[in-house]
């Protein structure tokens, strides 16, 4: 055998290779995913059986990061909205996401959208692309073209939205349009470090990036400016998870079937550690050390419309 047919066989055989991996790994992946969607079945119809009015005691987390999955399957056997299309921004590659579970336990629509490209492109590759009723969209979103984005790709109504973008929440939740998309349920992300008696936001920058200038910790609103705004747009708080950093409500037309709480009692400091030294590297801090971190930085109060030092507040 010459070199030049040697090293052209070894050519088709790594292709050949690369080939068979992609389909195993796409197998493999998709079976795994499978087991995960009926053990995670299994597991939030055994929570529901406890007929607990405790949002907390339906967390479970099969596509989700911290427990959604189970909490957004109890709201939505409570109240049986009418509209079975979510919306969710900030979903990285959909791996992990809070509406993965709804699309593959309960069949809903979807829209997803993330501003990074990849993202969008390793998710249409993806096996339940074609499989499910599921548009994504590259798009860095901001306060200003938010509802004309949304508006040019969906024409009606939502039964759920979630939001977590890391950065302008706060603003980006302020100018969509929900009278229009009118969704039955409403996940916002908030930031635990900023505590529940301060209405506090990131002051908006519409090119806003998560550690990209500043600290990883230094990012979006806190719970009381998410639920302060939600109230205004017809929507009341109905808890929190565990994990504490996300928050549920529910249109004011549910208010006959759960309890609204205030943000005092909704509030839980999240324990995971996310802040990053200058070389990105994770530091490890507790709930403490990353509020000292945030001494010196600038948050908008939302209750006397005027920019504050977190250090001056009495957290």
């Amino acid at each position: 055998m010459s070199r030049y047919l040697f090293l052209e066989c070894i050519q088709y055989l790594i292709m050949i290779n690369k080939i068979l991996t992609n389909i195993f790994n796409k197998i493999f992946k998709e079976n795994i995913e499978k087991t995960k969607i009926l053990s995670g079945k299994n597991l939030i119809n055994n929570n529901i059986k406890n007929g607990s009015k405790n949002l907390n005691d339906y967390e479970a987390s099969i596509f989700s990061q911290w427990g959604e999955d189970g909490i957004i399957n109890y709201l939505i056997n409570e109240i049986n909205p009418k509209e079975k299309v979510f919306l969710e921004f900030g979903v990285d590659n959909y791996d992990e996401s809070n509406t993965r579970f709804l699309l593959f336990n309960d069949n809903w629509s979807g829209h997803i959208i993330d501003g990074d490209l990849q993202n969008i492109e390793y998710i249409k590759k993806n096996y339940y692309y074609w499989r499910y009723d599921l548009n994504a969209y590259n798009k860095f979103i901001d306060a200003e073209n938010i509802n004309a984005f949304l508006k040019s790709k969906i024409n009606g109504q939502l039964g759920l939205i979630s939001i977590d973008i890391d950065g302008n929440d706060y603003w980006i939740l302020k100018e969509i349009d929900l009278k229009f998309f009118c969704p039955e349920i409403l996940i916002c992300e908030y930031n635990s470090l900023l505590g529940y008696k301060y209405g506090l936001t990131i002051p908006y920058d519409k090119s806003f990036i998560r550690g990209e200038k500043n600290s990883n910790i230094y990012y979006g609103a806190s719970l009381k400016a998410i639920n302060d705004l939600c109230e205004e747009k017809g929507y009341f708080l109905v808890g929190t998870n565990l994990n504490g950093n996300n928050i549920f409500f529910l249109r004011n037309d549910h208010k006959n079937k759960f309890k609204q709480i205030t943000p005092e009692q909704a509030f839980k400091k999240a324990k995971f550690r996310e802040n990053r030294d200058s070389n990105k590297t994770l530091t490890y801090n507790n709930f403490a050390e990353n509020q000292k971190i945030l001494s010196d930085y600038k948050f908008y109060n939302t209750d006397s419309k005027e920019n504050v030092i977190f250090k001056n507040l009495k957290i």
